[in-house]
């Protein structure tokens, strides 16, 4: 079960991979600093209910976050 997952500084491009959003025990993400745009897939909402942490700084995200993550 992982609860943490940093993938800063990888020179990550594209889209936010949807295999992450099944993580259900997921605390802490952090991705800051690559190249990733777009925006997060609704499921993660869902998916993500433990989350406390999500760092996105020096990405190209666009839109907001789905609503379910409150």
């Amino acid at each position: 079960r992982m609860q943490y997952l940093i993938l800063s500084y990888n020179l990550f491009t594209g889209t936010f991979p949807d295999a992450y959003c099944s993580m259900s025990d997921l605390l802490y993400l952090e991705v800051n600093d690559n190249d990733i745009w777009g925006s997060f897939p609704e499921t993660m909402g869902s998916q993500w209910s433990k989350l406390e942490v999500l760092l996105t700084y020096s990405t190209y995200f666009s839109g907001s976050l789905p609503s379910s993550l409150g």
